[in-house]
């Protein structure tokens, strides 16, 4: 019995060893499989992070210059294609009448500086007779007649005096608007950047009394697209050679984020890209070559057009 209870005890041990070097080999080799590093084959692809949102996309930077003044357009001092700073003076407006509304409001309150210094001298003489007036009231030797009239006296000098003082301030008032008045005469940019259309000519009356009237457009064109069309030589022409077209492209390559171009006859350039492919990417139209196609067209965004094709109100 106690030999078959120990053979018994080492079949169980043999077992538990058994079990215990297959469970050893496997935890080991699954530690071998976690340690090996996955390897693939280097390839090249595009990687896309898709965003999926609503809401509504906002221009490039760039800014209506306007008047808040009413006259007329005395000087323009840029044209398309001028880089400015802040700053910088755009426009002139006729500032004959803001000058003369200033200088009559300056003499007017320096009239009324000169009648405070007369009412001030009025309220002291008031002050001094009501107090010799009490004074002699309190000895009996005047009447109390005397007395009301001197203080009613008092009285109406220091009301005087205030309404001028009052008149004064109203005066000063009116002067700093009209004195902001004539500065607006003088049109400043308000940022730096390219001008990239002027819609006043000079010359032109501006009223704004309607609506706030648009001199010109400028543009950050370092964050824009470019969208150039006509690359040809002139108008319903496919002749590139002599272009002005590809020296602008050129240039506005060294200031602009990109440069979209397009042309319906030329054919001898590859980089050209369809006119759809450009008014739906440019932020910015450059009318290159005078193409009749070209006066169809209803942008959305800001043409610089020299050659004054498209049509009045189209560009915003």
């Amino acid at each position: 019995m106690k030999r078959s209870m120990t053979i018994v005890v080492a079949g169980l041990l043999a077992a538990a060893a058994a079990a215990g070097a297959w469970h050893w080999h496997g935890d080991r080799q699954a530690s071998r499989n976690a340690a090996a590093p996955l390897l693939a084959q280097a390839q090249r692809g595009d990687v896309e992070d898709l965003v999926s949102a609503t809401g509504t996309l906002q221009p490039r930077d760039y800014v209506d210059v306007g008047a808040q003044v009413s006259g007329q357009l005395e000087k323009i001092h840029v044209e398309v294609g001028s880089v400015v700073a802040e700053g910088d003076l755009l426009a002139e407006i006729d500032s004959t009448l803001y000058r003369a509304r200033v200088d009559a409001t300056r003499a007017s309150l320096e009239n009324q500086r000169a009648q405070m210094l007369d009412r001030q001298a009025q309220l002291d003489l008031a002050t001094l007779n009501y107090k010799r007036q009490k004074n002699l009231m309190a000895a009996e030797a005047t009447t109390a007649e005397q007395l009301q009239t001197a203080e009613a006296t008092l009285r109406s000098a220091k009301a005087q005096l205030a309404a001028l003082q009052a008149q004064i301030r109203q005066s000063e008032s009116t002067l700093r608007a009209e004195e902001a008045q004539l500065n607006y005469a003088k049109i400043y940019a308000p940022m730096s950047g390219t001008v990239v259309s002027i819609t006043a000519r000079q010359g032109q009356t501006l009223n704004t009394n309607q609506q706030a009237p648009v001199i010109l457009q400028i543009a950050d064109l370092s964050t824009m697209t470019v969208g150039l069309l006509g690359m040809a030589f002139k108008g319903e022409s496919d002749d590139i050679r002599s272009s002005l077209s590809y020296k602008l492209k050129r240039l506005l390559r060294l200031k602009a984020a990109r440069v979209l171009c397009s042309d319906p006859y030329v054919t001898v350039d590859d980089d050209l890209v369809p006119l759809d492919v450009v008014l739906e990417q440019a932020d910015l139209l450059v009318i290159g070559a005078p193409h009749r196609a070209y006066s169809q067209l209803a942008p959305t965004v800001p043409v610089m057009d020299v050659w004054r094709i498209v049509p009045d109100g189209a560009s915003r």
